[in-house]
């Protein structure tokens, strides 16, 4: 019972994802289950779902030290794939069985949410070093292209609005950009000029998402 009222309540979706912070107690209190096993306090067939569980938890540790980024995107998925066997593991009638399947299940579903947080940072940003262009000229130059996300994307596609270039990649990883050329006329009238840069990509979940 003790483990079960460690976990945050939330509402996935609805909710903000809990602190990985809050792993750390968790974690602790798995050793426990550790220690009964290596001690033979409990008995072969307590240990067929202790130990999974037990171990999906003590790989928690040190999760939340794990800085945004693809090697904690690999965690947090190896982390809901063990506590999905965990809650498989569990699959006998007593209550307290029912209680370890209760804990995985909603551990792996706070795995998840983290996941999806991350997976939701996916951004491309454009940047430039050109301020004016002068009306009436052909204009041409280059822009930069950056993903100022936590994570690669996949298939980028960049179109412009007067169509001045188009760019296609296919994998960014983050933090890096490329190069896009832009070339076109520039009216005659002086004034703003309105161009329009629209971004697709695939993030690493296989959703398409863009800007």
């Amino acid at each position: 019972a003790d483990l079960s009222q460690r976990i945050p309540t939330f509402l996935e979706g609805l909710d903000a994802t809990p602190s990985l912070a809050l792993l750390e107690p968790l974690v602790a209190l798995a050793k426990t289950g550790e220690r009964w096993m290596r001690d033979e306090l409990i008995s072969a067939s307590v240990s067929r779902w202790v130990n999974p569980l037990s171990q999906a938890l003590g790989a928690l540790e040190g999760l939340s030290q794990v800085p945004a980024g693809p090697s904690l995107f690999s965690l947090l998925q190896e982390a809901e794939r063990q506590l999905l066997l965990a809650q498989e593991a569990a699959s006998g009638h007593l209550p307290i069985e029912s209680q370890a399947r209760s804990i995985a299940e909603k551990v792996a579903r706070w795995m998840k949410s983290a996941t999806d947080d991350l997976v939701s940072t996916s951004q491309l940003d454009v940047r430039s070093d050109v301020s004016e262009l002068h009306a009436g000229t052909l204009a041409e130059f280059s822009v930069d292209v950056i993903n100022v996300g936590h994570l690669p994307l996949r298939s980028i596609r960049v179109d412009t609005s007067p169509d001045w270039g188009l760019a296609e990649e296919p994998f960014l990883a983050e933090h890096t950009s490329f190069s896009l050329h832009l070339r076109g006329d520039v009216a005659k009238q002086p004034g703003t000029l309105t161009l329009q840069l629209r971004w697709s990509a695939r993030n690493l979940n296989g959703q398409d998402v863009h800007g």
